[in-house]
């Protein structure tokens, strides 16, 4: 029996619990979509926020939309009286400047969102480029006898990245090379997406999304 020689290292593998992988990007894509949501919810509060007295920033729809409905008033009492006519006239053309004031920056906060998914769809094509040229090379080491350990952890990192921005289902299976060997492939498909779903990644094979122009 020899003793104190050092430890002799037979080989490195990769360990991964396909359970926490699948909660994990999962939880991802929900923080994602609720992370959209707020965002735009919390443009649209800027400008619509009505919870107030009509001072300031807050609450101007509601305080000259009163103001119009107090000035009908009035003008029912005396329908004949054209002082009252005009301040109704008044009021209602401060109410429809107000309406147009307020669509156009709506139309600024559609516009920026558009901006913003566009950059994520040029974000998410980048990382389906990018999984499938490392399935390339994962593919290359694997028929060399090579686990790719390097490959497979800098695959993981955009998998999860991607799940950031659509619910995803990642799936490994083998892939018959010959009569006498086999080699992993991974597929994505978007989830819910149907039966079959959209392919994303099909092992080299890879799609880009396209967003249509208004």
């Amino acid at each position: 029996l020899d003793i104190g020689y050092g430890v002799l290292g037979d080989s490195v593998s990769q360990l991964r619990d396909p359970y926490l992988d699948i909660r994990y990007r999962d939880e991802q894509s929900s923080v994602g979509a609720f992370e959209a949501r707020l965002k735009g919810l919390q443009q649209l509060s800027s400008i619509l926020d009505e919870v107030g007295q009509g001072k300031g920033e807050f609450g101007i729809i509601e305080a000259q939309f009163n103001d119009f409905l107090q000035q009908l008033q009035q003008l029912n009492k005396r329908p004949n009286d054209e002082t009252y006519d005009t301040t109704v006239r008044s009021s209602a053309e401060s109410l429809v400047d107000l309406f147009h004031s307020y669509s156009e920056a709506l139309t600024k906060v559609k516009d920026n969102q558009l901006k913003d998914l566009q950059g994520d769809v040029k974000t998410v094509n980048t990382i389906l480029t990018k999984i499938r040229d490392l399935n390339v090379q994962i593919r290359d080491s694997g028929i060399y006898k090579d686990k790719a350990l390097e490959l497979r952890d800098q695959r993981n990192v955009l998998i999860d990245e991607l799940s950031k921005y659509m619910k995803i289902d990642v799936r490994y299976s083998m892939e018959k090379m010959d009569d006498f060997s086999e080699i992993e492939k991974l597929t994505i498909t978007l989830a819910d997406s149907g039966t079959p779903p959209i392919e994303l990644i099909n092992g080299i094979y890879g799609t880009q999304l396209t967003m249509p122009v208004e």
